[in-house]
């Protein structure tokens, strides 16, 4: 039964992973509209990811039923902080300024979902504890990545004329199709 429920498991994460990395390529490219920043937005939360499974395994938390959501949770995490990195140097136009301006809300959200993380490795269910574990660990890494690895791909990223920063034009049947399979995905996937 375990083994069915491990192999239906990784089955679904590969739908969710993929459709995660559709979406958010879909997300990232309407909002900026850089390759550049796509690319290294996936090089930096594909990475923290990595970085949080080889860290799991050199602090011997075993991989258990939650760490695939884990993985993607930190995915996500560090995106967020990325987008809004990404929209502060387009705001400003100067990476400093950005990091400056977006590192102390950064701090705050991740000072909560490590809180949050914390108190699921005090619980006595063991999967919850190893989930809670992992995500401490993650949660320390999607900050590390976003600001330490991410800006250097913004440097590369002219910022864009604040004119046209959040307009996006759904009018466009191109843009429409996208959301509406992206969103058939979601729904059927």
């Amino acid at each position: 039964v375990v083994e069915m429920i491990k192999r239906y498991m990784y089955k679904d994460l590969k739908i969710f992973i993929l459709t995660t990395l559709a979406i958010s390529a879909i997300i990232i490219l309407l909002l900026f509209r850089s390759w550049q920043v796509l690319i290294g937005t996936f090089i930096s939360t594909i990475s923290a990811v990595m970085l949080l499974l080889m860290s799991m395994q050199f602090f011997k938390i075993p991989f258990g039923l939650l760490a695939p959501n884990l993985a993607m949770i930190i995915f996500l995490i560090t995106q967020s902080h990325i987008i809004f990195l990404t929209s502060n140097y387009f705001n400003t136009g100067e990476l400093n300024a950005a990091i400056k301006r977006t590192f102390p809300a950064s701090c705050w959200s991740m000072i909560a979902v490590f809180c949050g993380f914390w108190s699921l490795s005090m619980v006595e269910a063991k999967p919850l504890s190893e989930f809670g574990s992992g995500g401490m660990i993650g949660t320390i890494i999607a900050i590390t990545f976003a600001y330490l690895i991410y800006p250097a791909t913004l440097r590369f990223v002219l910022p864009k004329p604040k004119q046209n920063q959040w307009k996006i034009r759904i009018d466009k049947p191109r843009y429409l199709s996208c959301l509406i399979i992206s969103s058939l995905c979601i729904f059927l996937g």
